[in-house]
């Protein structure tokens, strides 16, 4: 394994016309800095408030669909918004509706002429369901649906528009109530009124968990999770599925004391880059987000990366554009050890990182925004842009007339600093048109006279 350190673009360029590809390497970013290109931008909230834009979608007039929640300050089951932001990053309309125990968005999705969201639920004490609502193009709610678990409770989900257009696919992460039995993981084929019509549980006897299901090119399914190994480690778990769960192979890849696969595209030719988060075994350790490119027949690795820095660097988004160019979005944060100083403030941020079909870093890109900034989806926008959506948090000053806990008057005259989480919306710069000079070209063929 090498360790690269990714600093100037130039040599980095160079190295881009290499054929060959290292098998393995830790690429150590170089130091964030503020300041990053975008082509727009929008922080949308207000003080008395807590926002949070979880997922987001491109719509056919160029704006997005954004789903996300709001709720006072500190309230623990928020309202759903939905919301379509323009070009310019700007609110166009919003709605606002009450879904009982809402907890976490986690997707949005076309869904014909209508808009998909799926959350997650918390209908009793640690008891947890999956909620979808099909929306229009206004945020006017068209149906609803709630998937219970008659044993236990929902972790996690992602669901798949089926190939054929009818119906979905759902990948479920199932805690069971009854007992301390392991997680597990289930499949289902459901019908366009969102009806299951067949299930299939993968329970191979370790906790288990899967996170995200995306279609592949041939008709099957391509999902991502985590499998504990018999040291009770996770491993990176990767799956390829028919409509109906059937298996095709499955594959685990154990790096360091804990490894996940988070997100899952697939290339030109079939291979298939994943993405996830490794933990090494190392005193203090620091997580890596972790980027493997796997043959699309049986999941053999053919390239991995590391990306690491002095903070916890998680893998959250992946996309492959029709160059087979590769862009990765890593939240980053920090932990005890990266203050250097007593004091000392160090700012989470996003970062986008773009690699050739080789695993060689083209750019790599920090994105800043108040003085929190995570990220929760990132999507390709309608022009090639790359959209990352989620929430940051935001000081607001108020005047001082507040009295404090023990009665006494608060100092006259000096501001008090207030919080609260806005929704964050941002498009960073689409990928250049890439000639990839290693790839086979057409050979002429001499015409007759």
């Amino acid at each position: 394994m090498c360790a690269v350190t990714i600093g100037a673009l130039v040599p980095l360029q160079a190295r881009a016309q290499r054929c060959d590809f290292d098998v393995e390497a830790i690429l150590k970013l170089r130091e964030a800095e503020i300041g990053a290109f975008a082509i727009w931008d929008g922080v949308h909230g207000d003080e008395d408030h807590d926002e949070r834009y979880g997922a987001a979608v491109a719509m056919e007039n160029a704006n997005m669909y954004v789903a996300g929640t709001r709720g006072s300050l500190g309230q623990a089951y928020p309202d759903l918004t939905l919301q379509e932001i323009d070009r310019r990053g700007r609110v166009a309309w919003e709605t606002k509706r009450k879904v009982k125990g809402l907890d976490n968005i986690l997707s949005v999705h076309r869904y014909g002429d209508d808009y998909m969201v799926l959350a997650r639920i918390q209908e009793a004490k640690e008891i947890s369901s999956l909620w979808i609502g099909v929306f229009d193009g206004r945020g006017a709610l068209r149906r609803e649906k709630t998937f219970r678990h008659k044993n236990g409770s929902f972790v996690y989900g992602s669901v798949a528009l089926a190939p054929d257009g009818k119906g979905l696919v759902m990948a479920a992460s199932v805690e069971d109530k009854r007992s301390a039995a392991p997680r597990f993981s289930e499949f289902y084929r459901l019908n366009s009124k969102m009806q299951v019509i067949s299930k299939r549980a993968f329970n191979p006897g370790p906790d288990n968990g899967l996170y995200s299901i995306t279609p592949s090119k041939d008709g099957r399914y391509l999902a991502t999770g985590y499998v504990n190994n018999a040291r009770d480690r996770k491993t990176g778990w990767l799956l390829k599925v028919d409509e109906r769960g059937g298996i095709d192979w499955q594959r685990q890849y154990p790096r360091g004391v804990g490894a996940e696969l988070t997100k899952v595209a697939q290339m030109s030719d079939g291979s298939i880059a994943v993405l996830g988060t490794a933990l090494p075994g190392q005193e203090d350790p620091l997580k890596a987000g972790w980027l493997m490119r796997v043959a699309g027949d049986n999941g053999e690795m053919q390239w991995q990366r590391y990306f690491t820095n002095d903070m916890d660097y998680t893998g959250k988004g992946l996309m492959v554009n029709k160059d087979d160019v590769i862009s990765v979005m890593i939240d980053a944060k920090p932990i005890k050890s990266t203050f250097a100083e007593e004091g000392e403030v160090v700012k989470d941020y996003a970062r986008v990182v773009t690699l050739n079909p080789r695993g060689v870093v083209f750019d790599s890109q920090a994105y800043f925004q108040g003085e929190i900034a995570d990220v929760h989806d990132f999507v390709l926008g309608p022009s090639g842009e790359r959209i990352m959506v989620g929430t940051t948090q935001i000081a607001y000053q108020q005047e001082n007339d507040v009295v404090s806990g023990d009665g006494a008057k608060a100092e006259a005259g000096k501001p008090i600093e207030k919080r609260s989480n806005e929704g964050w919306i941002i498009a960073t710069p689409k990928v250049d048109s890439y000639i990839d000079p290693c790839k086979p070209k057409k050979e002429r063929v001499l015409n007759s006279l």
